[in-house]
């Protein structure tokens, strides 16, 4: 190869190169022109790639705790002459279960070697309550009824719902009434075991007046026992005066009283309440935990708007 400087002239129909060069040829020392000539024709232009892909996605996302999150998603690299390109990120994966702020680092790389990069920075933000992730299956149900004012939650900022504890009836008394918008206002309640000081009496007292609730033969309330499935599927058709819908369901241990049968197909009937579907049992007498309750009540309130507009 012959290296050296080199000015092109036209000349008739060639094109001529003026090449100095000052290296050695052939064993000759010293400064050489040398003449090259090359017949007219089209030119052939030869680009260099330097331009970097371009990674394309939100640059910002913010999202429930709990909640999946794909890192790949919505994210892609286009090159202008590749088209598209693969890409990495790092990290692969984040864990929405801990509130906090997340940076993924996505890098792509063309053909050419031209390297493009982005950053999202992913915001997990809490939930009403902690231990109801946006990833619980009750987290829709819950959410639903502590935006309207009808359940609160434990602790000393309220924080936790307690989702898996089981459900006392006085409870179980103030979350239908609130959801019915049943009022206690100048009603009685008159058991036993209950007095007007008590916090949970209006509530009480306001399906006391509805009919929804009895009490025990020997005159008691029992507000801090759990409450049964049963029990409650009679409450929950007579506070919202629910009626029997369109689906047919069946189980296999109803219980010997008809008047709860009633309640309960009621319920089934509407998609309020269903049984367990390893046995086709309804369990009657197996207490409620509070995230089973928020679904029966949140479902319970919609059935109840569209039967009684």
């Amino acid at each position: 190869d012959i290296y050296g400087l080199y000015s092109p002239q036209f000349y008739q129909d060639y094109w001529m190169w003026q090449f100095t060069s000052t290296g050695r040829l052939n064993g000759y020392n010293g400064s050489l022109d040398f003449n090259f000539r090359a017949k007219n024709g089209p030119d052939k232009i030869v680009r260099i790639d330097q331009t970097a892909p371009e990674i394309k996605g939100a640059s910002t996302v913010t999202l429930l705790q709990g909640l999946e999150f794909d890192v790949y998603a919505g994210v892609r690299a286009w090159d202008d002459k590749d088209g598209s390109v693969g890409f990495t990120a790092s990290p692969k994966t984040i864990n929405t279960n801990k509130v906090g702020t997340y940076y993924i680092d996505y890098t792509a790389v063309d053909a050419a070697g031209n390297r493009g990069s982005h950053v999202r920075t992913v915001t997990v933000v809490p939930t009403t309550f902690s231990d109801v992730p946006a990833s619980h299956w009750a987290y829709p149900y819950v959410e639903n009824l502590y935006e309207q004012g009808i359940v609160r939650g434990y602790g000393e900022t309220g924080e936790e719902y307690r989702p898996a504890n089981k459900l006392t009836r006085e409870h179980a008394a103030t979350i239908i009434s609130r959801a019915a918008g049943l009022s206690g206002s100048g009603k009685e309640a008159d058991f036993s075991d209950l007095t007007p000081d008590n916090d949970y009496y209006p509530f009480i007292a306001a399906l006391v007046d509805k009919g929804a609730i009895t009490g025990f033969p020997d005159g008691t309330f029992r507000g801090r026992e759990n409450i049964r499935r049963g029990h409650a599927a009679k409450i929950v058709a007579l506070a919202f005066d629910l009626k029997m819908g369109s689906q047919t369901v069946s189980f296999s241990d109803m219980p010997s009283d008809p008047e709860i049968c009633e309640y309960i197909m009621i319920l089934a009937s509407n998609g309020i309440i269903s049984g367990y579907s390893d046995t086709g049992e309804f369990r009657p007498n197996n207490q409620i935990t509070r995230a089973e309750f928020a679904k029966i009540i949140s479902i319970a309130q919609e059935v109840a708007a569209k039967q009684n507009p």
